[in-house]
């Protein structure tokens, strides 16, 4: 894991903010239900699937299922998304009665997960409260007058439509033959799009990909291209084919409105105010911590808040203790490492009994590299739901509603993760591997780094000119005494191959012009907390992960094709009639296409 991940992930472990897998956590709040197709006031008790023992779903559901999704798919035709929501509610309804004949409503581990997922979701619903009151509508303004500055003043944007073809070759008779149209070139490429494009997703809508800017289809040629013509090259710019792109229209880069982007900015803000409203918790509760050298530990330094015209605090370097040279396994649970002003106490216990809900990535991770983070997200657990039962938020009808969807998802995970257990074999992730590899990158460079880390810039400065003059090496004994990153300071600073396309682009053109083992003469700030001296350690294409490394992607997509033949195959015992808005039977969906592993 490289620095910049591990310190993303210890600040949400650390403000007791866990990613799960449950939707509800990351989706946005229902908002009002569209008005009604339906022309008579019994239309929403309408039946419009039955089952074989006799239960149904109404009407009345689907509009509440449609209430729930995101403000731009309510904005669909309600005729789009009628089909693929009685769909959902029929696999939801099969899955959940599955789970419950099998026994997973009295599972002992399934029951303890969805007590942790309503937990989290109860502190989210506190937080979102506090954070709602200080993110001001003048903030997100002064936020969005920063994005409007980093704007490109001269650059171009496009409204292009394609048609993707499978083959190189496909789509460069197609082009040949589509330049050739003269007057008649708009009309004889929006029917080329609707008989021979693989793209579905465009295919209704005359090959629309709608406007586009260099950074979202990275080729010039594109936005040379005249209004009204073809581009004169077949593009690959997706991975499932080639393309040949018609260009509609053209204009200068138009910045969004504010109300377009209020959501996205907001959401991009939150975490600055989470951080800060967890530790005002934490200090207004009085928590004193005790590292695993049994000394006091402070709570972590946090920067202002983002003052009201939307500027950014000024980043401080973070100061984490080190008890590399603990031996934490001879620690007893029962030692205090942290006490309220009230006289409660998390003990060392406690503490381990978390390393159970953190990502399994981070599992590997030394303990004592954990320690702090996790010790705080203990206590911000505690403080977030004492202040939201305290708060009333326990008994909201939103958050009950929300934690009902929750139970019911996690009974259905729960089935079909015993389902997988039994049905996916070493042979099907080998297979999945090797389409893995038939679509992995050929030409894609990585570079190897290892670096030091400082906590200044004039810090940094004055290493690399000791470095070249020679007053000392760039080796292992310097990272080690100088370094501040816990991550890397006992492997000499190696950071691994990290993928360019990975890297900010200007570091990243800085890296790649610079010859093997070189020093960068000026120093990198990487992440939040520190500058670093780095050196070019090698360059090559990327390699590809082995099967071992990629395993739980591998997992996943093996798992999505497998789960859908399973619904489908309780939907068939279930012996469901579905209607259409209309009152006609119609026809079950077909079970959706696997996905591929990616990395």
């Amino acid at each position: 894991m490289t620095k910049i991940s591990f310190l993303k992930t210890a600040l949400m472990l650390s403000i007791g903010i866990m990613v799960t897998n449950t939707a509800v956590l990351a989706g946005e709040a229902p908002g009002n239900a569209p008005a009604s197709t339906a022309s008579k006031p019994g239309d929403m008790n309408r039946i419009v699937a039955k089952f074989a023992d006799g239960s149904v779903i109404k009407f009345q559901e689907i509009q509440d299922l449609m209430a729930q999704l995101p403000p731009k798919l309510r904005d669909a035709p309600f005729s789009k998304l009628y089909a693929g929501l009685l769909n959902r509610l029929v696999d939801s309804k099969v899955l959940l009665d599955a789970a419950f004949k099998g026994g997973f409503d009295k599972d002992p581990e399934a029951l303890k997960r969805i007590a942790d997922a309503k937990e989290l979701l109860l502190q989210k619903a506190f937080l979102d409260q506090e954070i709602e009151k200080l993110i001001t509508d003048s903030i997100l303004r002064a936020k969005y007058a920063e994005l409007l500055k980093l704007l490109p003043k001269d650059e171009m944007e496009a409204d292009v439509s394609h048609i993707l073809f499978d083959s190189k070759e496909d789509a460069e008779k197609a082009l040949k033959e589509l330049s050739s149209a003269g007057r008649n070139l708009e009309k004889k490429f929006n029917d080329m799009v609707l008989a021979k494009s693989k793209d579905t997703s465009t295919k209704e809508n005359k090959g629309s990909i709608g406007w586009v800017r260099k950074a979202d289809i990275k080729n010039e040629t594109l936005f040379t291209s005249e209004k009204g013509t073809l581009v004169p090259q077949v593009l690959k710019v997706f991975d499932q084919g080639y393309s040949v792109f018609y260009v509609k229209d053209k204009r200068p880069i138009q910045p969004p409105e504010f109300e377009a982007i209020k959501s996205s900015i907001k959401q991009a803000v939150t975490p600055q105010y989470a951080v800060q409203v967890v530790d005002k918790m934490r200090r207004d509760s009085g928590l004193k911590l005790t590292g695993l050298d049994g000394q006091p530990l402070p709570l972590p330094d946090l920067p202002p808040m983002p003052d009201p015209t939307g500027k950014e605090p000024e980043k401080k370097p973070a100061d984490r203790k080190d008890f590399s040279g603990v031996n934490e396994k001879a620690l007893d649970n029962s030692m205090v490492v942290g006490v309220f002003a009230n006289g409660d106490k998390i003990t060392l216990g406690q503490v381990r009994d978390s390393l159970d809900s953190i990502p399994e990535q981070l599992k590997n991770a030394p303990f004592h590299q954990l320690f702090e983070p996790l010790v705080l997200r203990v206590a911000d657990t505690k403080l977030l739901i004492e202040a939201a039962k305290k708060a009333g938020l326990e008994k909201s009808a939103d958050l009950l509603k929300k934690q009902e969807e929750v139970e019911k998802g996690m009974f259905q995970r729960a089935y079909l993760d015993k389902q997988f257990a039994q049905i996916i074999t070493p042979e099907m992730l080998k297979e999945a591997y090797q389409e893995f590899l038939r679509i992995f990158p050929k030409d894609d460079m990585e570079v190897r780094i290892k670096h030091i880390m400082v906590a200044t810039k004039d810090e940094a400065t004055s290493l690399i000119k000791e470095i070249k003059n020679g007053k000392v090496k760039f080796n292992d004994e310097l990272v080690k005494a100088k370094s501040i990153d816990p991550q890397t300071k006992e492997t000499g600073g190696d950071l691994g191959y990290i993928p360019k396309k990975q890297l900010p682009a200007d570091l990243g053109d800085v890296l790649f012009k610079a010859a093997k083992a070189t020093l960068i003469p000026e120093p990198i700030a990487l992440g939040e907390n520190g500058f670093s001296i780095i050196r070019v350690e090698d360059k090559r294409a990327v390699q590809p992960p082995s099967i071992e490394e990629i395993r739980p992607q591998l997992t996943q997509a093996v798992s999505q094709r497998e789960a859908a033949k399973i619904v489908m195959k309780l939907r068939e015992d279930a012996k469901v009639v579905l209607h259409d808005m209309d009152g006609n039977v119609m026809q079950l969906a077909p079970a959706p296409a696997a996905t591929s592993a990616k990395k």
